[in-house]
């Protein structure tokens, strides 16, 4: 038996990774996995969440219950508040063993994303058989506000760092990957998701992994969720020219394309 968590913020391709690790585990798990246990946009309702060990407790006691026969359990943690209610959680990750999956992506496509859903009527995820909508979406343009944007930037490096740090202070077994790879089908980079959490012993499991990375080709070919954007960022971004001289000037100009 396997727990784990998804570390992530939104809009970062959250749905697609955890959809495509559940269809990958599929034949070993019939748990559906994608709840958001931490993370909610409704920040009273976060700071209402007072003893977030008994909730980890709760929510794997009863995915257990509801589903003893599964292989893996987890659930999708986006780092918006760090305090102290949530510093004692990370103690009980080592003790029970809860492996973690730290997922990142360019902070811009990110507030790219934001900006997108926030100004338009549009869907958190598409399917890929949604071929209309996902044509309409993918041709929205969208203007970045410059001051937001920056700031954006800075805490999105500034909370992952912060995580990362602590986990690795406490021990806690996590890998880090980047949603890019993951979403441009990188099979290495997929690879070291399905080892983490299969983590093979002996030979048998070993033929396991091999027919686990079968799957994942499978599920790769065939999401679930597909990609929202695929313009290039100064096709996207309404102010490119305004944001590409900003992102200079602040030494963040590593995260935007530039035109060739």
């Amino acid at each position: 038996m396997v727990k784990f968590i998804l570390l992530s913020y939104g809009r970062s391709g959250t749905g697609f990774i955890m959809s495509t690790i559940k269809s990958i585990f599929d034949s070993k798990s019939k748990n559906h996995y994608e709840k958001e246990l931490f993370g909610s946009n409704e920040t009273v309702m976060e700071f209402n969440r007072k003893n977030v060990i008994k909730m980890v407790d709760d929510y794997f006691d009863k995915r257990i219950k509801k589903y003893p026969d599964s292989y893996i359990y987890g659930f999708k943690w986006k780092p918006y508040y760090l305090d102290e209610n949530y510093n004692k959680l990370f103690p009980v990750l080592k003790k029970d063993n809860i492996r973690i999956i730290v997922s990142k992506r360019n902070p811009l496509h990110i507030f790219i994303s934001r900006q997108k859903h926030l100004n338009n009527n549009i869907q958190s995820h598409y399917r890929k058989c949604d071929i209309k909508n996902i044509q309409k979406v993918r041709s929205i343009r969208t203007y970045l506000p410059i001051d937001e944007l920056i700031y954006f930037i800075k805490e999105y490096l500034n909370t992952m760092e912060i995580y990362t740090d602590i986990l690795n202070k406490f021990n806690i077994s996590n890998i880090n990957v980047d949603y890019e790879e993951l979403s441009d089908k990188n099979i290495n980079s997929w690879s070291k998701i399905v080892h983490f959490l299969n983590n093979p012993q002996n030979q048998q499991e070993n033929d396991e992994e091999t027919e686990l990375i079968k799957s994942l080709k499978y599920n790769l070919d065939n999401p679930k969720y597909i990609k929202t954007t695929t313009m290039k960022d100064w096709e996207i971004i309404i102010n490119y020219d305004e944001v590409l001289e900003s992102l200079k000037k602040n030494n963040l100009s590593k995260y935007i394309q530039e035109r060739k």
